[in-house]
């Protein structure tokens, strides 16, 4: 499994929005959209731009780099996973099944391991 398929796995989910992969400079590289109110360039600069916060805040208090974020607002998930150079972002509603999200985000690491890729 790779990172496009591990966010389609999560985008496929009822409740998903939006999904995308960006660089870590916020190049969007793909992006699945359910709903076309959002801007998936301006989203993928500003999940660059909140990976690097969290990172530098993580670094401060002497813990390694975020795996993930999870952010709860107003009926929302946002949901952003670091993998290799890319950024994956979700946006989902909050009726979404979490435990079938980090599923997939454990099958992905399983695989990964047995491949012997560094995630």
């Amino acid at each position: 499994m790779n990172s496009r398929e591990l966010l389609q796995s999560i985008v496929s989910l009822e409740g998903a929005l939006l999904g995308l992969i960006s660089s870590s400079t916020g190049r969007v590289k793909e992006q699945f959209v359910n709903e076309q109110e959002f801007s998936a360039v301006k989203i993928g600069l500003n999940v660059s731009m909140l990976y690097n916060t969290a990172l530098e805040m993580a670094q401060h208090i002497g813990l390694q780099a975020p795996d993930y974020h999870l952010i709860h607002s107003q009926g929302y998930y946002l949901l952003t996973i670091k993998i290799n150079d890319d950024l994956l972002f979700a946006v989902l509603q909050d009726n979404v099944d979490l435990n079938m999200i980090f599923q997939s985000v454990n099958s992905f690491i399983q695989s990964a391991i047995q491949e012997q890729v560094i995630v």
